[in-house]
């Protein structure tokens, strides 16, 4: 599959994930929420193990940031379900969707990624619509 069908099915499946986080909210509590959408992620993460025969490579540096991403997106995600249950989902959504803009920083100061006019343009624009979506 291309890249560019694979980041329209990754679009896709992440307006669907937080669409479904909002409405969950209707229903229950973030922390119901955040324990029922991890039993779902052990049901995909069952079918990706069998896929690959139960063989997974290992590498202590690979691994120990996998798993603080791991950590850092559950916590970003219980963030994301309070947000939820206090705003509007278009809002906080759009907010939320920002966050390259941590990356980018975090790239710039520890992997001395370098940045052409038209993305500081980019991360200029996206400043602005913070600054126009936040109250």
């Amino acid at each position: 599959m291309s890249w560019i069908i694979l980041t329209f099915l990754a679009f896709l499946f992440w307006g669907l994930w937080a669409f479904f986080e909002k409405v969950g909210t209707k229903y229950l509590d973030p922390a119901s929420i955040l324990i029922y959408e991890t039993l779902g992620i052990i049901v995909v993460t069952l079918f990706l193990l069998i896929s690959v025969k139960f063989k997974v490579p290992f590498n202590s540096r690979g691994a120990f940031f996998a798993f603080a991403s791991g950590i850092v997106a559950t916590i970003a995600t219980i963030f994301f379900l309070f947000a939820l249950t206090k705003g509007k989902v278009s809002v906080v959504v759009l907010l939320t969707s920002l966050y390259p803009l941590v990356t980018i920083i975090l790239s710039i100061l520890f992997l001395k990624e370098k940045l052409d006019f038209r993305e500081v343009a980019g991360i200029m624009f996206a400043l602005i619509a913070i600054g126009l979506l936040a109250k």
